[in-house]
């Protein structure tokens, strides 16, 4: 059986999604990178998402020639070591296009799309007008200063850890003003002076 393209755009509302190893969950490429799917050629008509890049994968040096004026070396997650798809090396004229593109096969990877999360914080924008009327500060959005284009995975994550510990900080310094308070409203706690409250 030879091998077609069956798609070369995502449907409707999928247009942000992440392709992970199924077994092991790392993030192998998402559909920025997107090129196409295919049925592959030969028996087995295995469905593949071809994308132009991937992280955390590695290509086999093995070639398999199965037929079909098709050859291919295997593609594995570099976490777990599993087979995740593969790189056509010679296709048939109907495949050219994913010839030596990196094809995800559906079966072995899972995919999600960004900002289907079951359950969602109340975040600064969407706080009930009781919170947003807190007499401390909120800390300012860091990450939100920054071009999207200049700042890397690791950089948001690091950018959103410290705008927690900004929170947590004020917080703090909240709790620490009303002990103070209580404190000072004891008999015998030491004033500023160091004497005793009478």
């Amino acid at each position: 059986m030879a091998g077609s393209i069956t798609s070369n755009s995502l449907p409707p509302g999928q247009d942000a999604l992440v392709f992970q190893c199924y077994g092991c969950k790392t993030v192998l490429s998402d559909s920025h990178e997107f090129v196409c799917t295919l049925t592959a050629p030969g028996p087995d008509a295995a469905q593949f998402v071809a994308v132009r890049g991937v992280s955390d994968a590695q290509v086999d040096q093995i070639a398999h020639t199965p037929g079909d004026q098709t050859t291919y070396v295997s593609l594995c997650c570099k976490g777990c070591g599993a087979s995740v798809g593969r790189v056509y090396t010679e296709v048939p004229p109907s495949l050219s296009l994913v010839r030596n593109l990196f094809c995800l096969e559906r079966s072995k990877c899972a995919s999600y799309a960004l900002g289907s999360a079951e359950m969602r914080a109340v975040g600064h924008d969407a706080a009930p007008e009781s919170q947003q009327q807190q007499s401390h500060p909120q800390p300012s959005s860091m990450a939100a200063d920054l071009p999207p284009e200049d700042a890397s995975p690791a950089m948001w994550t690091l950018l959103q850890r410290i705008e927690h510990l900004e929170a947590s900080l004020l917080t703090l310094q909240g709790i620490q003003v009303q002990h103070d308070e209580q404190l000072r409203q004891l008999s015998h706690y030491p004033g500023d002076a160091g004497e005793f409250a009478s």
